[in-house]
């Protein structure tokens, strides 16, 4: 099912607890990944009946890093860059220096 589902990607829908069941995933888990692969626009999550998931982009082009980001949200190399100013660098004073 899931080779199936992989190649024909932009027709075929499966649904979720199927996909949990045969990646031996737990559901809850499995649901918040689809949730979040859903918001960046990788798939379709249709509920009720007839109801499914289906790729919106050739699953080839999802990276590894696409599906982390997904569970742990972004992957950066220093926290850092995403906050002003970080407690460390507050407290050590080093962002000050490099302003100087």
């Amino acid at each position: 099912m899931q080779i199936g589902w992989y190649r024909n990607w932009g027709t075929l829908s499966t649904n979720a607890v199927t996909i949990a069941e045969q990646s031996q995933l737990p559901y809850p888990f499995l649901a918040k990944v689809l949730r979040r692969l859903a918001e960046m626009n990788f798939v379709t999550c249709t509920e009720g009946r007839g109801g499914g998931v289906t790729f919106k982009v050739d699953p080839a082009r999802i990276s590894l890093l696409d599906v982390i980001g997904a569970v742990n949200g972004p992957v950066m190399l220093n926290p850092c860059q995403t906050k002003p100013r970080c407690a460390t660098h507050q407290r050590t004073g080093e962002r000050n220096l490099k302003r100087a």
